[in-house]
């Protein structure tokens, strides 16, 4: 996947064609469940250099109705990590 996403060679439709939540998730889940940092940071810094904010979101919306202090956060992707995510 990292040999196919080059998030620097990427045009903006990434950042417009998805919405910011998915693009939020999309940077969690490649740091913290698949390991890829560098990319991850790729990311990171094309949405910091776009100048979108982040809001706090969940990572599975469904769940969202359940108590936050509950779980851990995410700081840099302002993410309420409610969830386990299982790679197959």
């Amino acid at each position: 996947m990292a040999d196919e996403f080059k998030v620097a060679d990427s045009q903006s439709e990434l950042w417009t064609s998805y919405p910011i939540p998915v693009v939020q998730r999309f940077g969690y889940i490649l740091e913290s469940i698949l390991g890829y940092a560098e990319l991850s940071d790729a990311v990171y810094q094309k949405i910091r250099n776009t100048g979108i904010k982040l809001r706090k979101i969940y990572l599975d919306s469904k769940l969202k109705h359940i108590a936050t202090d509950e779980f851990t956060y995410d700081s840099k992707w302002k993410m309420i990590v409610n969830t386990d995510l299982e790679l197959d």
